[in-house]
């Protein structure tokens, strides 16, 4: 009989996800990791594969390695530490062949010790619990069925860019939105510290310049604003309501995401509802249709396409949640206006700058109905952090 090979663990896969990603959108080869860390290129590609577990001990090399000289920590060292820490735990439980009668070499044994594991340690430690519960709720612990593998499941469940936040802001993860919203709002808290108090007149005076502005912007305004501004954008968050297509190509003809192709561009993440449609369809008819527009205007295809459409996730949701409702809703003069688009940009200096849109029925030359947007309206920066911490939650 043919020996059924164990599975690997969920959690290293991700965390081999999580590590080819941020080489790639770097452009390294497993070369250009092995010069900086230490690890052999032939180790390190095992360990994103999964089939091998990086020691501990190599936590600060591959610090360094992935740590940026222009926008400073991308992975935290506590970050990696536990992650490593996390897997090797996991790994040793899984393994334990003390026990008799206990083949650790069968799959479900194995993931059942996993679990088992995975669960203790969710108990006595927060930052875990929030990590361990996204690999529950997306039963990634289970031997695939149906096609789906463990890391469809991992992508489709946005578990990769989970574990990158944990990562990323690991003195934050899980301490819910209130602490995440003092987070965001320090850029604006600390922008005024250090200027000359005898100055207060002058900013006052552009305060009141600054609220006699107009708040809605023409798309044609707002994508020049946003190609001005592309190198210096992060992230981008968008919530679409039911009404628009954002891949409908006459809107893309329009609104490109250039900044997309920037080197400096980390990631889009879309939640969008829709009762009928997956996050592979609207993603497979975005990049379609987005190329499509970029050749139907004779504009040149970005050098770094592919590499480009990855930095983008789709998440298809049936209906909208209460807390996504409050996302759409705006106060106005005592009166609450609902809207049906909302997006954020996070910059590298950490402000946040935010939109809300409605949709509008545009021209329409087919059966089905075809909505564009006409203007966009700019936040106040008061209303922005409590959406922005929701959205990426």
């Amino acid at each position: 009989m043919e020996k059924v090979r164990k599975p690997r663990n969920p959690v290293a896969i991700c965390w081999g996800l999580v590590l080819r990603k941020a080489r790639e959108s770097r452009s390294w080869e497993y070369t250009d990791v092995a010069r900086t860390s230490g690890i052999s290129a032939e180790f390190y590609r095992n360990i994103e594969k999964a089939n091998f577990n990086l020691h501990v001990s190599q936590a600060y090399p591959l610090y360094k390695t992935f740590r940026n000289d222009v926008i400073g920590e991308t992975f935290t060292l506590d970050g990696i530490i536990n992650i490593l820490a996390l897997i090797s735990i996991m790994e040793a439980k899984a393994n334990d062949k003390s026990k008799k009668g206990v083949n650790t070499d069968d799959p479900k044994e194995y993931l059942s010790r996993l679990i088992q594991c995975a669960g203790d340690l969710a108990e006595d430690s927060t930052k875990l619990k929030k990590l361990i519960n996204g690999f529950f709720q997306a039963d990634a612990f289970s031997l695939p069925e149906d096609g789906t593998s463990t890391i469809q499941k991992l992508e489709d469940s946005g578990l990769v860019f989970e574990m990158e936040d944990f990562l990323i802001h690991y003195d934050s993860y899980s301490s819910g939105i209130s602490i995440k919203t003092h987070e965001d709002t320090k850029y604006i808290d600390n922008f005024f510290d250090e200027v000359p108090s005898v100055y207060t007149d002058i900013l006052n005076e552009t305060k009141r310049n600054l609220d006699a502005l107009p708040v809605r912007m023409v798309f044609s305004e707002l994508q020049k604003w946003e190609l001005a501004k592309q190198s210096k954008i992060k992230e981008l968050f968008v919530l679409i309501g039911d009404k628009f297509d954002v891949t409908q190509p006459k809107n893309l003809e329009t609104y490109k995401y250039s900044y997309l192709f920037q080197e400096t561009f980390e990631r889009a993440r879309f939640i969008v509802v829709n009762p009928n449609l997956t996050s592979d369809n609207i993603k497979e008819d975005f990049e379609t249709n987005l190329k499509t527009a970029y050749e139907n205007t004779e504009q040149k295809i970005p050098k770094d396409w592919d590499k480009g459409l990855k930095k983008i996730k789709f998440k298809v949701i049936r209906a909208l949640p209460e807390d996504l409702k409050t996302i759409l809703t705006v106060e106005n003069r005592g009166s609450k206006e609902k809207y049906e688009v909302f997006w954020v940009f996070k910059f590298y200096d950490d402000s946040l700058v935010a939109f809300v849109a409605n949709a509008v029925e545009g021209p329409n030359f087919k059966k089905d109905k075809i909505y564009t947007f006409v203007e966009g309206k700019s936040l106040f920066i008061k209303d922005i952090p409590k959406r922005f911490a929701i959205i990426k939650q």
